[in-house]
Order: C-alpha cells, then sequence, then structure tokens
C-alpha cells in the first residue's frame, strides 16, 4: 500500500510536525513546521539541530526513558530562519524501521502562553504586594485533613512569630471568642458542605498577649472538588475591621441616643424630606395637635399650618430646601385636630449629606399656646390694676382742688395748716 495518502494528510495536517532519520536529517514536515521556524521552503533535507537546541539526534532521543518509546518535553528553545528563537514543546516518539532508529516530533509554539503566563506572573506579584499591602492573611483550608496552609500576613495577623512551628487550627480555634466560634466555623462549613459557594462572617479574635478582642472578617470560597464533586479545600481571607467596627458601634450608639431624643423629647421633633414629605414625627408633636402618628403624616404639612403661616413658611422652606440658608426660627401658629390654634416657636434646621447636598429637614416645635395665653392674662391684669390705681387718686386731686379754692372760706387751723 502507497504512503502517499497519508504524506498527503500529514503535510496538511495544521499542527506542526516533523519525521527525523536516524542520521539526524529532516525526513518528511509539514507547512505548519516550515512556517513555525519561518522557512518557505521545506525543511525536508535540513538536520534537526538546525532548528533544535540540541547537538545530536542522540542528545534529542536522550529525553526518551526505555522501555518508554515517547517523552513530552515540556520546554526546548528550537531556531528560526532569521536566528530568533522560539519556545516549543515537544511531544517525541520513537520507532526502529529498516532505516534505524527514527523520530516524529508534534510541536507546540509557547510563545503566547509564556507571555500570558510571565503577565500572570506579573499580575500574581503585583496583588500579593498589594493583598500585603491592605493586611489581608490568606489560608487554604483542607477538610479531609483538616489542615490549613496559612500566608505570612495571616501569621502577622494572628500575632505568630516567622519560623516557629505551631498548629494554627488550633491556634486559631483557642483564640476565637466562645460566642463567635460556630459563626466562623460556619462560614467553612457551608462551603465545604457545598451548600454555598461563597460565605463571608466576622468575629472576636484574641490579641497574642490577651488583652484585647479584634473584629476579624473572613471571605471563604470552595475552590478544588474531586470527582465526586466533593470540595477538598477551600480558600479564604482574614482582614483585621477592629477601626471599622468600632465605629460602626460608635455610629449604632450615636444614633439609638438620637432615636431615644427624639422620640422621648418633650417638645415636638420632625424629620422632613427635601421634597417636603414627613419623614418622622415624635410623640409629643402628636399630642400638641391631637392627631396619631398615622393621622399626621398622612396630611401635606401646610394642612396643618394656619393660613396666615403657610406663606412664610412655604418660603422658608424653598430657601433650606436649595441650601441657601442652614437654619431660621420663627413663632408660628397651627391648627390642632380640633380646629383650635397653637402657637408654636418652630426652629428647622438643614441636615446636608456626606457630600454636602441638601438632605433633609430637622424641625422641633415648641409650644407657646400656654405661654402667650399667660401673657396676655398678665398684661390684661396690669392694665385693670393700672387703672384701679389711677381712679383714686384723681378724686384725691379733686378734692385738693376744691379745698383750696375754699381757702378763703372760715376753714378750721388744722385744716389750714393741711393745705399750707
Amino acid at each position: 500500500m502507497s504512503n502517499a495518502p497519508v504524506l498527503q494528510a500529514f503535510r496538511h495536517v495544521r499542527v506542526p510536525v516533523i519525521t527525523v532519520d536516524a542520521a539526524g536529517q529532516i525526513s518528511n514536515t509539514n507547512a505548519a513546521a516550515d512556517e513555525l521556524f519561518g522557512y518557505h521552503e521545506t525543511l525536508i533535507g535540513r538536520v534537526v539541530c538546525d532548528i533544535l537546541d540540541v547537538p545530536s539526534v542522540a542528545a534529542l532521543h536522550s529525553y526518551i526513558h526505555p522501555p518508554e518509546i515517547d517523552a513530552n518535553i515540556k520546554l526546548m528553545m528550537g531556531k528560526t530562519k532569521s536566528g530568533g528563537e522560539v519556545p516549543l514543546s515537544i511531544h517525541l516518539t520513537s520507532w526502529t524501521d529498516e532505516g534505524g532508529l527514527q523520530h516524529a516530533m508534534i510541536l507546540r509554539n509557547l510563545t503566547e502562553v509564556m507571555r500570558a503566563e510571565k503577565a500572570t506572573s506579573v499580575e500574581l506579584k503585583r496583588a500579593n504586594i498589594a493583598i500585603n499591602a491592605a493586611r489581608i492573611g490568606v489560608f487554604e483550608y483542607f477538610p479531609l485533613e483538616d489542615r490549613a496552609v496559612v500566608s505570612g500576613m495571616w501569621r502577622k495577623l494572628m500575632e505568630l512569630e516567622k519560623g516557629v512551628d505551631v498548629d494554627t487550627q488550633k491556634e486559631w480555634r483557642s483564640r476565637v471568642h466562645p460566642d463567635d466560634l460556630f459563626i466562623a466555623e460556619e462560614a467553612v462549613r457551608v462551603c465545604v458542605d457545598g451548600e454555598q459557594e461563597k460565605a463571608t462572617s466576622e468575629y472576636r479574635l484574641l490579641s497574642k498577649d490577651g488583652s484585647t478582642w479584634r473584629w476579624m472578617e473572613v471571605h471563604v470560597a470552595g475552590i478544588t472538588k474531586d470527582n465526586s464533586g466533593r470540595v477538598t479545600s477551600v480558600v479564604g481571607s482574614m482582614s483585621d475591621v477592629s477601626e471599622r467596627k468600632g465605629m460602626e458601634i460608635s455610629l449604632r450608639s450615636s444614633n439609638e441616643q438620637f432615636r431615644s431624643a427624639f422620640e422621648n423629647s418633650p417638645m415636638g421633633h420632625v424629620i422632613f424630606g427635601i421634597d417636603g414629605r414627613w419623614r418622622r414625627v415624635n410623640k409629643a408633636l402628636c399630642d400638641a395637635l391631637g392627631y396619631s402618628k398615622e393621622e399626621l403624616t398622612s396630611r401635606p404639612a401646610n394642612k396643618i399650618t394656619h393660613p396666615e403661616s403657610i406663606g412664610r413658611a412655604a418660603e422658608q422652606f424653598a430657601k433650606l430646601a436649595a441650601g441657601d440658608i442652614d437654619t431660621y426660627s420663627e413663632d408660628r401658629r397651627y391648627i390642632r385636630k380640633d380646629g383650635t390654634t397653637m402657637w408654636a416657636q418652630t426652629t428647622v434646621s438643614l441636615v446636608r449629606d456626606a457630600r454636602g447636598h441638601p438632605d433633609h429637614l430637622l424641625c422641633q416645635v415648641m409650644d407657646l399656646t400656654e405661654k402667650r395665653r399667660l401673657s396676655a392674662m398678665k398684661g390684661e391684669f396690669v392694665a385693670t390694676i393700672s387703672h384701679e390705681l389711677r381712679t383714686p387718686l384723681t378724686s384725691v386731686l379733686g378734692s385738693l382742688r376744691l379745698l383750696m379754692a375754699m381757702k378763703s372760706e372760715n376753714l378750721s387751723e388744722k385744716v389750714q395748716r393741711l393745705l399750707a
């Protein structure tokens, strides 16, 4: 049977393929191989040393270890026609026929692979620098062995001395807060059991000297599975978030203090959105106006404002919402649920967001109705007393004038002395 069809197919295969005879000469090649080494003409007849970094065909054959008849060469440099180099991986096969020891090579150009690996290596170095700069510890946990491999930064976060052999699993478990240990281990468990691909936990970790509880944040993900789909390893990161947690706790405390002061204040308090809608109102204002919270917040604010106060209130509100002013205070009238009027000193302040944009309005309403009623009563009382005091004095002055007019009459010596 003729080998012509086989050789024809060989030459048209798109993967570079070369055969080498016992003398080390290239006996067959295809277009892909010729192009790989930069030859427009065929490579047939050239010696293998012209295109590969080997001194002889014997050196090439030394990659095969009997009784094997083939070998995978992971990296060998090829030589191009122009004198350049091309990195290659080679699957080498040998056999013996009447012509002696023969070799066939299937070649793969590794230029792009190596470029990608180099880029990946650079990226990994950068990532490692960034991870260390961010003080993020990395660990890989193998659940079947209950064993963990940890990074140097993980050891630093655990305050473990470099080079000192320690059971990291035992050390970690002994220092996680007892109330948090379940939470910390649960994040790993759900990934190991395949319930979740990723999990996060926060827990307290005791410092090495036992003086301080620090907050740690951990992100875990299952990365390796066996043929049955069982997770065989999970990778995770650990970082110290004590500062952030401290701020969260302080903020939570501040919010609770504000909520308590807002809700329990004997003075009316309201939070309005920039759009004028109610966001929050306290019990004191509801009681003062005679509405429940649901009734009050379902009504537009101008429906409880006295008609003579609406214009001024709308004007000031527009200035606040636009950010033109930050606060104002004025006496204003409101209409209670029963239709009576309530006078109040109203102070409104603008609250801005983190970017400095108007966010909401904080309004304080102090009921002045009773104060104004007492003030009016006091005015009436003073006016009445003044009138009563002025009336007897007028009578006395009139009598004195009459007596003075009668001075020429026969008055007693005592009266005359009084008039003198």
